[in-house]
């Protein structure tokens, strides 16, 4: 038994005609003769009961008719499923993400482009630090990454789009001189002591400075950097979207003079054959 079958027999129920069931399946009605005795031979029982004035359908037949309809309109939900997913339409997209890349605007912008156009698809969203943001694209368990440094995108086997950048900003204590200007000569920070993320979680800050800066105390976290620069222990070099955290009564973000080189704003996928899904989500390039 094919769905043809199926489907021959369910026209044939909503007409009970031959000729224009016939006509409607675009077949001689000699040919759905067959087709719908076969059936009945296939299943040992009688759908139809046959005169030369009506068709009609026997007990076996209306019960036969109901099973088959969800059958059949089971095979279309299955068709229709196959080909939303093909277009990206369905399916699971699992995205890494810096949170500056987050605080910058980029992320929230794009996902919502993408959710105006494929609601159907499941978002799993991640924050990993800047030195992981290539880990789940290498092993599979990220199909996207907005990421905020690039490595040898091309060794990994990577393409990226560019799509904003941060500038860098001086996080100072209230209760210093600096923070009293509207920006801050690089020059003037030569002698302040800096607290600095540790190296394994950083971004390249402190490259902006042109020179080593005094570190006089490494932290594994921003909250603990923002937290000790507020105490007055040190100056901290931070993207402009750090200034997004809830730290305004007790620290100061001031812009650095000259500005120096800017954090850019990536978001990478793997090279290559891509699955439906994230072609859909990489179409969705918002205006940011």
């Amino acid at each position: 038994m094919e769905l043809r079958h199926l489907r021959y027999f369910d026209i044939l129920c909503q007409e009970l005609h031959f000729a224009r069931a016939a006509e409607r399946l675009h077949i001689a009605q000699p040919a759905l003769s067959i087709q719908i005795k076969n059936l009945e031979q296939e299943l040992g029982t009688r759908l139809l009961a046959r005169t030369r004035r009506k068709v009609e359908l026997t007990h076996s037949g209306q019960l036969f008719l109901a099973e088959a309809r969800k059958v059949l309109a089971q095979a279309s939900k299955a068709i229709d499923t196959a080909r939303r997913a093909e277009r990206g339409e369905l399916g699971r997209i699992t995205i890494d993400f810096t949170r500056h890349s987050a605080h910058a605007g980029v992320l929230s912008a794009w996902l919502s482009v993408f959710n105006k156009r494929f609601a159907g698809v499941e978002l799993l969203l991640r924050e990993v630090s800047p030195i992981a943001q290539f880990d789940g694209l290498a092993d599979g368990t990220a199909d996207v990454a907005f990421v905020t440094t690039f490595e040898d995108v091309g060794a990994l086997g990577l393409s990226i789009r560019r799509l904003a950048e941060i500038s860098m900003v001086v996080a100072i204590p209230v209760s210093h001189p600096l923070s009293r200007r509207k920006r801050v000569d690089v020059k003037s920070l030569r002698s302040e002591p800096f607290v600095a993320l540790n190296v394994r979680e950083a971004l390249p800050v402190l490259d902006v400075l042109g020179f080593t800066p005094k570190v006089v105390q490494s932290v594994a976290s921003e909250a603990a950097l923002f937290n000790l620069v507020a105490s007055g222990l040190g100056l901290a070099i931070v993207p402009q979207t750090a200034s997004t955290y809830n730290m305004s009564e007790s620290l100061k973000f001031r812009p650095l003079e000259p500005p120096g080189p800017q954090i850019c704003v990536g978001l990478a996928f793997r090279a290559g054959v891509l699955e439906p899904v994230v072609n859909a989500f990489l179409s969705c390039t918002p205006e940011i």
